[in-house]
């Protein structure tokens, strides 16, 4: 794979993550205390190491700020990919094991589908229960990159029947619902 080409992949995989935000925005806006959220890496020169730790959104509340890992595909699928290994070749693990983030968000944009669940929930799944290992890791391959991303494919039916928190949010179905009619 040509330079151009990865460089494509990454306009494109850039750009489901973009339309994700755009239709979350709103929505996300309503959940904001006072409507205070951003984007971690809108946030200078620590923006890497906060998105890292953190995941991609912040949201205040009026106890705290929620942390939320926020993942986007333009096509449904009947499994989510946990990243494993962000990149293999430099042993730079995935988000799955280096997130510290309160939430993970994953939105399906052809169905405009948001599954949530607690991190630590997932996590707790993952490592202490060992249920991660069950599932085959491959290698990631909807976009070319020169990174080496691996992760794990697990079905949402899986997820959601042994894992206590995680659901399709039907509060973001219904918001959008309501949304898109007095739009």
């Amino acid at each position: 794979m040509n330079c151009a080409e990865m460089t494509d992949s990454f306009f494109i995989a850039r750009q489901v993550e973009t339309e994700s935000r755009t239709r979350l925005t709103p929505f996300i806006q309503m959940l904001a205390h006072d409507g205070q959220f951003c984007f971690n890496d809108n946030l200078g020169r620590n923006s890497y190491l906060r998105q890292k730790l953190f995941g991609d959104l912040s949201l205040q509340q009026p106890d705290g700020t929620l942390q939320i890992e926020l993942k986007a595909e333009k096509r449904v699928s009947e499994n989510l990919f946990l990243e494993s290994w962000s990149n293999l070749n430099t042993l730079q693990v995935g988000w799955l094991w280096s997130s510290q983030a309160d939430w993970l968000w994953y939105h399906f944009l052809e169905s405009d589908a948001l599954f949530i669940c607690k991190m630590e929930e997932l996590q707790n799944w993952s490592f202490k229960k060992k249920r991660i290992y069950d599932f085959r890791e491959v290698e990631q391959s909807k976009h070319a990159q020169h990174n080496e991303t691996c992760g794990r494919l697990v079905p949402i039916l899986t997820l959601s029947s042994e894992i206590k928190s995680f659901s399709l949010s039907l509060r973001y179905k219904n918001w959008r619902q309501s949304y898109e009619q007095n739009s």
